[in-house]
């Protein structure tokens, strides 16, 4: 009857009708992808005066909307707080271009017609001096219409389900069945795409290795804006992925309903996961490496830390503590209080220190390398569980969540290395139910969480599922509780021992969060009391003493306004649990996703696909497993989210980020053989323990190395900073134009330093570029200090000269102090004169 009605009413003409209706809407699409590229330009004139922006004075405003259908329509694509350069307008006054786009708003007003910003659908300037702001002046925009994503999400739609329409029942079963196999066509296709670029990337940087090309990976930047784009392009390239896993996942639940094209759809999914198992290291390994190259030449990307690590090679804030403690620790063998604070993580930070040289951009490829592999073994892990799609959905996911801290000396690429080294443990735990995997589970998570301290509900709440679910009598679930007590006080007493080996003095580990509660305490955050209480805490000179009175001020608070302590964590908890999904996609500022890829359907198919999973195919367990997981992490949101906690709770990302993806699990069972998964989680474990060993020894070594080197015996000499130079100098030479320079490091023009300055909020803490930046050329370098008991803690604002000589091992730095905030402190110093020293003969 079906196939009589379709031949009565489906004649050639109205076939030839269709098609031609289907290709215009083809075409309609393309034009569309064309005009995403930016090449319909718009240009404009405004006649003035103009509106002045209200609090800033001198900054005038235009807004490029012409009525409310154009503002639903088209889209200007200026600067949001996600993508600060996301703008390419350009902007002259009556004829005179200004030259300084994407500029800080604070700096628009006194930039006298320079400085512009196209914020949004609005764009800020000022006027030149001597330019009246009335009906004579002038202003002329360009810039690249895009239209709105929701009308290229519906004429793609409408296309395909136009073609579905009027050619799916001319599909033959074998045409049906390489549609589905599609998604994983091309994930393979993109995979060799990407080992391309990597090819054209390698190539680039060996030949800049000939050149002498400083950081040679940065060469590709020296070709213009190509190179630019497509460090924007593979910022966001993860996003591309996660459509692909989506479109598969549905591919294989499509071919399992029609029973029919399973096998095609197996096929394409065995060919994503063997060359994901080849190629999948060398793709992520690849990408952190580049965006961290964007970062040396200047570039900013969605998602940077610029405060923690500007221009991506100068260490500020904790960084800067953290990765001066990695060379200073091994001169004296001591750390200081600020390291103490977390032993595995300054342990670790020694230890890849180490393992680079001290060099910055070394410790950067190490942790690009570290991060890779272990996303790479927790994909695997995860795609033999729950499906080739939940494990790529899972690599990409883990890629946009630690990418913005790779170029950074911080504590959480270090623990994120073992939450994610944890996660094919648990997996195999409950894949298996299997008790010794569940104890090394817990075992390297303790490890994370006190590399990376957050989520301090989480350890307890997993020892009590490992008690739980491991044991099917009482005297078996005490034996497991037991076994998992056991587990987690080794790993509590390996941070106290390695505080014992490397600190001296009573501080112990995470007693910072003593601040954390006392600020609870009086509704704020943890530098509430610190503050309130300055006054008490004069006389209090031991760090001990400080923490004991802040616990001690919290308890009081508590006792006597009870709804403040509460409320205050009630509101953490609120805050925190809706941005998950936007901090796993979006990283530290919790940014989401671009404009084409529609971040709340993806979370709402994936959080449905879940629960149906745990309803129709969960481990024995698992409900607990989750369950306590989530409910610990938002306790733990509770108390510390609103003290920096998108990056204080980083290491409970992976596992997470494991339960979102495992809404797409396919159909069946994964295919590799059961003896498989074993074997990687048993690798797993084997790595975790050689990388504890080396965390635990290496520190050691280094000290023992750093005590044959001549050049700590110099003595500190007053005033004068003595500084190792070489390799172990970090940072960049800014110049007022783009001539290239023979130097030993990046060169940056002075826009692109007040504009990464600026950015970074650096200067809330001591002015840098304001009101006035420093004259060009300079080096802005980040230096580790030689004297024996002197702290490293300062940047420099050197000549250019220091960066043309890397065989000067040790600088003799004469400095003069920069201006300062009310009450703050010296984090860079002008540095007047620089010498080289020759360090005494070595040791006999």
């Amino acid at each position: 009857m079906q196939n009589a009605l379709e031949r009565l009413y489906e004649t050639p003409a109205t076939r030839r009708r269709d098609d031609v209706l289907l290709a215009v809407l083809g075409l309609l699409c393309a034009v569309l992808l064309l005009i995403e590229t930016g090449v319909w330009q718009q240009s404009r004139t405004f006649k003035g005066p103009f509106q002045e922006l209200e609090g800033r004075p001198g900054v005038l405003v235009l807004s490029l909307d012409r009525s409310r259908i154009d503002r639903l329509v088209l889209d200007a694509r200026g600067d949001t707080p996600r993508d600060p350069y996301a703008s390419s307008l350009t902007l002259t006054i009556d004829g005179r271009p200004a030259t300084k786009p994407n500029a800080l708003h604070d700096q628009i007003g006194t930039s006298a017609g320079h400085a512009f910003s196209h914020w949004d659908r609005s764009v800020l300037f000022s006027l030149p001096a001597g330019v009246a702001n009335d009906a004579g002046t002038t202003v002329t925009v360009r810039y690249p219409v895009r239209l709105r994503g929701w009308i290229m999400a519906a004429v793609f739609g409408l296309t395909i389900v136009f073609a579905l329409h009027i050619h799916g029942h001319r599909l033959t079963g074998r045409q049906l069945d390489r549609l589905q196999a599609l998604p994983a066509g091309l994930v393979v296709v993109s995979g060799w795409v990407g080992l391309g670029a990597i090819g054209v990337f390698a190539a680039v940087t060996a030949w800049g290795a000939v050149q002498g090309v400083p950081l040679p990976t940065t060469t590709i930047f020296r070709f213009g804006a190509a190179a630019e784009t497509a460090a924007r392009g593979l910022a966001v390239a993860p996003f591309w992925v996660l459509i692909l896993s989506v479109l598969g996942a549905l591919a294989a639940w499509s071919a399992w309903f029609r029973d029919s094209g399973e096998g095609v759809v197996r096929a394409g999914e065995d060919r994503v996961a063997r060359f994901a198992a080849r190629w999948g290291f060398v793709l992520i390994a690849a990408l952190f490496v580049y965006l961290s190259s964007a970062q040396w030449s200047g570039l900013i990307l969605p998602g940077d830390l610029v405060w923690a690590s500007l221009f991506g090679l100068v260490p500020f804030s904790d960084a800067a503590g953290y990765f001066s403690d990695a060379s200073d620790s091994v001169r004296s063998g001591v750390w200081s209080e600020f390291a103490a604070r977390r032993p595995l993580a300054a342990a670790f930070r020694t230890a890849v220190a180490f393992v680079s040289d001290y060099r910055f951009a070394g410790i950067v490829v190490v942790q690009a390398a570290l991060l890779a592999g272990a996303i790479m073994l927790a994909a695997a892990a995860v795609a033999r569980w729950r499906g080739i799609w939940a494990g790529l959905a899972f690599a990409a996911t883990m890629v946009l969540t630690v990418k913005g801290y790779v170029p950074t000396t911080l504590t959480e690429p270090l623990g994120l290395v073992w939450a994610l080294l944890a996660v094919p443990l648990f997996v195999e735990a409950l894949r298996r139910r299997s008790l010794l995997f569940a104890l090394a589970a817990l075992g390297v998570m303790a490890l994370s969480l006190l590399t990376r301290m957050g989520a301090m509900f989480a350890i307890p709440a997993m020892t009590l599922w490992v008690a739980w679910a491991f044991g099917d009598t009482l005297l078996q679930k005490l034996k497991a509780g037991v076994l998992a007590a056991i587990v987690v006080a080794a790993a509590f007493g390996t941070s106290s021992a390695v505080q014992k080996l490397y600190a001296t003095g009573h501080m112990s580990a995470g007693s910072n969060f003593s601040y954390t509660i006392c600020g609870i305490s009086i509704g704020t955050t943890w530098d509430g009391c610190l503050n309130r209480y300055k006054d008490e805490l004069k006389p209090l000179t031991d760090e001990k003493d400080v923490v004991q009175f802040m616990y001690a001020k919290a308890a009081e608070n508590a006792r006597s306004h009870p709804g403040v302590f509460v409320g205050r964590l009630v509101q953490g908890a609120l805050a925190f649990t809706p941005r998950i999904p936007s901090l796993l996609v979006g990283g530290y500022f919790g940014l989401g996703s671009p404009p084409w890829f529609p971040l709340g359907l993806f979370v709402v198919v994936c959080l449905v696909g879940a629960v149906g999973t745990l309803v129709v195919r969960r481990e024995p367990g698992e409900l607990a497993f989750w369950g306590l997981l989530i409910a610990s992490t938002i306790a733990s949101a509770a108390f510390v989210y609103f003290d920096d906690g998108t990056r204080v709770l980083s290491a409970s990302y992976p596992l997470l980020g494991l339960f979102l993806v495992m809404g797409l699990a396919g159909p069946r069972e994964p295919a590799p053989s059961e003896s498989a998964s074993p074997v990687l989680a048993g690798s797993v474990t084997a790595a975790a323990g050689v990388l504890l060993v080396g965390v635990v020894v290496l520190p050691a070594v280094a000290h023992t190395r750093a005590g044959a080197d001549p050049r700590v015996n110099l003595a500190p000499e007053g005033a004068k900073h003595l500084v190792f130079g070489g390799p172990r100098l970090t940072g960049v030479l800014v110049v007022g134009d783009a001539k290239t320079r023979r130097t030993t490091m990046p060169v940056i023009t002075i826009d692109q330093f007040e504009r990464v300055v600026g950015l970074s909020g650096v200067e809330q803490y001591q002015p840098l570029a304001t009101p006035a930046p420093p004259p060009t050329p300079f080096g802005f370098v980040y230096g580790l200090r030689v004297e024996k008991g002197v702290r490293s803690y300062h940047t420099y604002l050197v000549p250019e000269a220091v960066l043309t000589r890397p065989e000067v091992s040790v600088w003799r730095f004469t400095v003069e102090e920069m201006p300062k905030r009310p009450g703050g402190g010296d984090y860079w110093y002008r540095v007047i004169d620089a010498q080289p020293v020759t360090p005494p003969a070595p040791r006999s």
